[in-house]
């Protein structure tokens, strides 16, 4: 029940309970905690008086660089038909074959010519087929005496029955890595030499590392003071509300996943019968509605506000960290504005935890 509960946590800040109305540029975003009485429902810990340690980043190996550089140059690697050699597991390969049942005839689907298979393994052909070619060399032609498996979805006609495959690897298909040289550095990047590429990849995952371990920290903060502040009661109807919005939720999850039945979406999904269920979306309910009191009532504390101004400049950085040319195009990919994005998820207590963490932790470690 502990780990739902805690798992569950991790998406609090992802869930939406309203969407909120439009405001001022430069007046307060509202929420459904304005005007509330926080003494009242929660008690928050003395946060100031924590100890917290600097943050110790993972250190940046050789072997760490060396592994950013091979990824960015997998971009520029073109693939290249080998006609010599001979097959590993793992391989890309171009095979043809022809399948032969027992009585000499053969049906559709059992014959092909030039089929790309791989990686040889694990590309889903019949037991046998892929294990049977390992070995080979490229160019020779194998003989496989295997069976279909029983039951067989693909065609049931053929489940059980027994089958020769004349397999013929024409080729082996590999990525051949372009050369890490100056040329190519000063073709492909904004630096004029190896050593100076491979000196930014090493400070950007340096950068990176810090970030990371910084983030963590603050992230321990987040999770003790919410361990540590003290539920006096909830608002009236709160903890319903957000409990109705959780299930409706899941039960469009449950439809996305093609499910018409909900007892067996939530026997798949969370291997609980009923009264499990909900007595843990229960505690899932009650934990989101703690830590938006917890948010808000440090966000009171702190003077954090924030405008309708600065939520949409904090979405217009989110659009451009994504990648994302203008709004149109986030619509296009996500059916939805940045905007309507933002409200449906509540970005703007994502905001506002961020900036209170931020306000601590400098406190703290002043």
């Amino acid at each position: 029940m502990k780990k739902f509960v805690s798992v569950f946590l991790i998406c609090i800040l992802c869930m939406g309970l309203t969407v909120m109305t439009g405001c001022s540029k430069d007046e307060p975003l509202p929420n459904e905690y304005d005007g509330i009485d926080f003494a009242s429902y929660i008690t928050l810990p003395d946060y100031n008086s924590y100890a917290l340690e600097n943050p110790s980043p993972e250190e940046v190996t050789d072997a760490d660089v060396e592994a950013e550089i091979e990824k960015f140059l997998t971009q520029f690697a073109k693939s290249e038909n080998l006609t010599e050699g001979t097959v590993e597991k793992g391989d890309n390969l171009v095979v043809s074959y022809k399948g032969t049942l027992a009585d000499g005839t053969t049906q559709d689907g059992m014959n092909t010519e030039d089929a790309s298979l791989g990686p040889v393994g694990s590309a889903g052909y019949i037991d046998g087929f892929e294990e049977g070619l390992i070995g080979a060399a490229v160019g020779e032609t194998v003989t496989l005496d295997l069976q279909f498996p029983d039951p067989y979805q693909n065609n049931p006609d053929l489940a059980g029955q027994d089958v020769t495959f004349e397999v013929t690897v024409k080729s082996k298909v590999v990525k051949v890595m372009p050369e890490l040289t100056d040329e190519f550095v000063k073709e492909n990047t904004d630096y004029k030499t190896v050593d100076e590429y491979r000196a930014s990849v090493r400070e950007q995952l340096e950068a990176e590392a810090e970030e990371n371990a910084l983030y963590n920290l603050k992230n321990e903060l987040y999770a003790k003071i919410y361990d540590e502040t003290e539920v006096i009661s909830y608002p009236e109807g709160k903890v319903e509300d957000t409990l109705e919005k959780i299930q409706a939720d899941y039960e469009e999850i449950s439809q996305t996943y093609g499910y018409t039945n909900w007892d067996e979406f939530r026997d798949d999904y969370f291997r609980m019968d009923q009264a499990e269920y909900e007595e843990n979306l229960k505690l899932y309910a009650e934990s989101t509605v703690k830590s938006e009191l917890m948010i808000y009532a440090m966000a009171e504390k702190e003077g954090v506000v924030l405008t309708e101004k600065e939520y949409e400049a904090e979405l217009e950085d989110m659009l451009a960290q994504a990648g994302f040319a203008d709004d149109a195009a986030f619509k296009e990919y996500s059916g939805m504005t940045i905007r309507e994005y933002a409200d449906e998820y509540r970005m703007d207590r994502d905001f506002i935890l961020t900036e209170c963490l931020d306000i601590v932790y400098d406190r703290l470690t002043k």
